[in-house]
């Protein structure tokens, strides 16, 4: 590979993994996971309870109500449980069954394994970057990452919880630049949404726009677009026209 670009920097869902079946928005899904969120703490799960969940959790959904500063697990589900007059106490045993719930259908993207390795095995600095749902805690991620046999293949991954900020702020990727030892115009970052190539404009990494769908190629401003990560590795060989 052309040593030009030294760090490949990747956004997570939808871009290596999948969600099978969960949109974006989870508003739709809200009344099962709280459902059985409410069963593990041994809440009966009513519809004004449910309903109560739905308006409150309303305000941290991202997918209509657009952020930069981002909150934890913590400040949200405390919040949530005490809407409806439930121990607080009980926010992280509750939190971990909403979770679970949406991350039931995680399955790899089939090249991601096989592009990382490479990667790996040419001294490409691999690091991650994804806005989490709801304050979602780092663990889960890792152990998404685990599961589809990513985590020991990363450098370096954060989240906006870690960061304290959602994308389009840059906050994220530059970190992520400092610790791979690299100036922003020697990574690419690779996302699927129009927030995850304004965020890589914005610390100045080549940006990389992942489109799988049959649809016509959205203009976002990405330097690339590409229909299947191993077409990252024709960017770092200078292969791939922009």
């Amino acid at each position: 590979m052309k040593r030009e670009l030294r760090a490949a920097f990747f956004d997570m869902g939808e871009t290596l993994y999948t969600y099978k079946a969960i949109p974006l928005n989870w508003k739709d899904h809200y009344p099962e996971a709280w459902t059985r969120a409410l069963a593990q703490i041994g809440v009966e799960p009513s519809m004004d309870r449910l309903d109560l969940l739905e308006e409150y959790m309303e305000q941290f959904n991202t997918r209509k109500v657009a952020r930069e500063v981002e909150y934890d697990a913590e400040h949200i589900f405390t919040g949530a449980i005490d809407v409806i007059g439930v121990d607080i106490t009980l926010h992280q045993r509750a939190s971990r069954a909403f979770f679970d719930y949406f991350r039931q259908t995680l399955t790899p993207y089939r090249e991601t394994v096989q592009v990382l390795n490479n990667f790996r095995e040419n001294g490409v600095y691999i690091g991650a970057l994804t806005d989490v749902a709801y304050g979602m805690p780092e663990h889960f991620i890792a152990d998404d990452l685990e599961q589809v046999d990513l985590l020991e293949l990363m450098d370096s991954w954060k989240t906006s919880v870690q960061v304290g900020v959602r994308k389009p702020n840059p906050k994220g990727l530059l970190m992520l630049c400092l610790e791979a030892d690299c100036e922003p115009a020697e990574a690419v970052y690779v996302g699927n949404e129009p927030k995850d190539i304004e965020c890589a404009n914005a610390a100045g990494l080549i940006s990389v726009l992942i489109h799988r769908s049959d649809s016509s190629v959205p203009e976002w401003g990405q330097d690339y677009t590409i229909t299947s990560l191993s077409e990252c590795e024709d960017i770092f060989e200078g292969t791939l026209c922009g």
